[in-house]
């Protein structure tokens, strides 16, 4: 009985394979997926705005909301990173012109403290700027 379905597991997985490799892209692949961490240029530039801090609270307003205490129990607040450099918090956003933003990035908590260091308990959004001409 255990050898029919291996048999038939292996006869059927290949076609199904070939079945799916073929298939034409959905609509949704075609149109791509906006990621939940990451703001592009193509986002950025769809409309006008005034500043980095509209941006975000507009397409990204999950970014904003602070997360208490860190693990260590101090009252951190979410970071500001552009071109590797640390601004402080969100109100950094406001002093940065929006057409100057090439991208924005979300790393949370775990993931900003392992990229740069202690003091981003909350997490950061890390921006590059378009470089000047």
């Amino acid at each position: 009985m255990r050898a029919i379905a291996i048999v038939l597991a292996l006869l059927v997985l290949p076609g199904g394979l070939a079945c799916s490799a073929g298939r034409p892209p959905s609509q949704m692949e075609r149109a791509g997926t906006r990621r939940s961490d990451r703001i592009d240029r193509e986002e950025i530039a769809a409309r006008s705005w005034t500043d980095a801090y509209e941006v975000v609270a507009t397409l990204r307003p999950q970014w904003l909301v602070n997360r208490g205490r860190d693990s260590f129990g101090s009252a951190t607040v979410i970071q500001v990173v552009m071109n590797g450099a640390r601004l402080g918090g969100v109100a950094a956003l406001r002093r940065i012109a929006a057409a100057d933003v090439e991208h924005f990035q979300w790393f949370d908590a775990t993931a900003a403290t392992s990229r740069w260091g202690v003091g981003f308990g909350n997490g950061a959004i890390e921006l590059s700027t378009t470089p000047a001409r």
